[in-house]
């Protein structure tokens, strides 16, 4: 089960930016199958911008940046937030806003690199240089964009066009430049975003559940073999 955790996540989201999956809603709601419309990855951003070079400061106020270990799978991990002194400039120029994506820019996994998460909150959080802000048009919702950006087509076209060097990878706007997409209407965004939110939800406890059965086993397994080799059975 574990092992087609992956499997079925990426059959799901084909579904999804394929139409598949809310050809039932097109249906109720009298939308037509030709409204979605292929669009350049490059067209649907409104802005990019490379992060903060800096690593200390002497004045300003103390502000979280985000760092490559904080860019976890799915979500920001707070573990281990750091702060740096920023002037009021800088955290004009890098402060991160509700519904910003944030995007892995360089990193020395080839794996990592492109990764996106959502902005979800307003807590004023700056962000590093190895990491890049997206600011996407209005016709694009961020969360859908995230979502796509999991998908194996996109995946596949950063670890394509990613420039490798000294042992790190990047991936820049113009890289991302050719990356194709469809995009359908927002109301429709805004259902596929819902269904998504529950299907994955749920696969991932379900993933979670399961590896923990997996965990239960292995721990079985080494008491056992204590305990043949020790004479207790």
């Amino acid at each position: 089960m574990v092992d087609g955790f992956e499997t079925r996540k990426a059959a799901i989201l084909h579904k999804a930016f394929t139409g598949e999956l809310t050809a039932k809603w097109r249906k109720e709601n009298g939308v037509s199958d030709d409204s979605w419309v292929v669009k350049l990855f490059d067209s649907c951003i409104a802005k990019m911008q490379n992060g903060l070079s800096k690593r200390s400061g002497n004045e300003g106020e103390e502000t979280v940046v985000l760092r490559l270990a904080n860019m976890g799978e799915d979500d920001f991990d707070v573990s281990d937030l750091r702060t740096i002194k920023l002037t009021s400039k800088e955290k004009n120029n890098y402060s991160l806003a509700k519904n910003d994506v944030v995007m892995i820019r360089v990193n020395g996994s080839k794996t990592n690199v492109g990764r996106q998460l959502l902005v979800k909150n307003n807590k004023g959080w700056s962000f590093c240089d190895h990491i890049i802000r997206i600011q996407f048009e209005v016709f694009c919702l961020p969360n859908y964009m995230v979502y796509f950006s999991k998908t194996k087509e996109y995946i596949d076209y950063v670890q394509d066009n990613m420039v490798s060097s000294a042992g790190q990878n990047t991936i820049s706007r113009k890289g991302l430049s050719n990356l194709s997409l469809k995009v359908p209407t927002l109301p429709e965004q805004v259902e596929i975003v819902r269904i998504l939110d529950i299907i994955i939800e749920k696969e991932n406890k379900a993933k979670q559940a399961a590896e923990a059965v997996l965990e239960q086993i292995d721990l079985l397994k080494k008491s056992i073999l204590v305990r043949a080799f020790r004479g207790e059975l």
